[in-house]
């Protein structure tokens, strides 16, 4: 059975509560329609998960195909171009993008322009893939991308991930002037518990629509300071207001988190309204509003407590 619209050329095949299977398919991956009274905003989903190399997309993918998941693929010395194969099976006008897990900074790192297809990607998950550092031209083109997860190791040592988290965690060092470029949809960006040691100049002056920027965990020196230059673009008297400190964004003020973290109350709006992979206008139609408190994530980190001299870098009105 052929379905029109959107959703023309998926084969259905099965039917269930999880929702229904769609081909063709990568072999070893999972391809489904959710049910329309799921809360994901996807229309179709390609799950790869668990394993031993990449996932070869040769076969197809079913048309439609606006999620993709590659996850838990065995880290091995991957080249350059195997890695620019499997981006490539990827289709372009995929909305939302998880490849936690993915082994991608293991061997020789991310290939050249490997998010340049992409301009309509609004969410892309990149924990745990091993990364040390990042081309410069990694995400241009990607000029739709609203939510970039780069985050370093956030498991502790008492949960069941531990082990393989710290066998797959990324570890940047840097990152290059020019890397966000072009990306001003960007909305929330997590860079934590890496080891980033400093930021060049001009690195947001693109990214101007930020509302979530979390630094916490790296190891900048000098202490990272709100009022440091990099920071400029996003404190103009022309942007949204800072959110109150130690207060997470709904969206209409920045959440600038150097030494602790506030939260992640903007996604948990976006997600409960589903319009994560929504147009523009529609999620700035949802941002202030408010969620249930059972509807919210159950991820948020306590950081250890301040240094007492964080009050002199950070806390203090004078030195913002």
């Amino acid at each position: 059975m052929l379905l029109g619209g959107a959703l023309a050329g998926i084969l259905i095949v099965a039917v269930g509560s999880q929702g229904r299977s769609a081909e063709p398919c990568p072999q070893g991956c999972q391809c489904s329609i959710p049910p329309s009274t799921a809360s994901s905003p996807c229309k179709v989903d390609l799950t790869c998960v668990g394993q031993s190399s990449f996932p070869d997309f040769a076969t197809g993918v079913p048309t439609g195909t606006d999620c993709v998941l590659i996850s838990a693929v065995k880290p091995v010395e991957t080249s350059v171009d195997e890695k620019r194969r499997l981006l490539s099976g990827i289709p372009s006008d995929v909305l939302s993008l998880n490849l936690e897990f993915a082994s991608l900074g293991a061997g020789d790192g991310l290939p050249p322009k490997a998010f340049g297809r992409f301009d309509k990607l609004r969410t892309l998950l990149m924990e745990f893939n091993q990364l040390r550092s990042l081309p410069p031209d990694t995400f241009t083109g990607a000029t739709s991308l609203r939510t970039l997860w780069l985050t370093g190791n956030h498991i502790s040592p008492d949960e069941s991930l531990y082990r393989r988290a710290r066998r797959h965690q990324n570890k940047i060092t840097s990152l290059p002037a020019g890397l966000f470029n072009g990306l001003s949809q960007l909305r929330v960006l997590l860079l934590h518990h890496n080891r980033i040691t400093s930021l060049p100049l001009g690195l947001f002056e693109d990214t101007t629509k930020l509302s979530v920027l979390k630094l916490l965990d790296n190891d900048f020196e000098p202490k990272l300071k709100r009022k440091d230059p990099v920071f400029a673009p996003l404190l103009a008297e022309s942007r949204a207001p800072r959110c109150p400190r130690g207060e997470p964004s709904d969206g209409l003020c920045l959440q600038l988190d150097l030494r602790e973290d506030s939260g992640d109350d903007l996604e948990d709006i976006w997600d409960y309204y589903r319009v994560s992979l929504a147009s523009e206008d529609e999620v700035d139609a949802v941002n202030g509003k408010t969620v249930p408190r059972d509807a919210r994530r159950d991820d948020g980190e306590e950081e250890e407590d301040e240094e007492e001299d964080d009050q002199n870098d950070e806390g203090s009105r004078d030195d913002l």
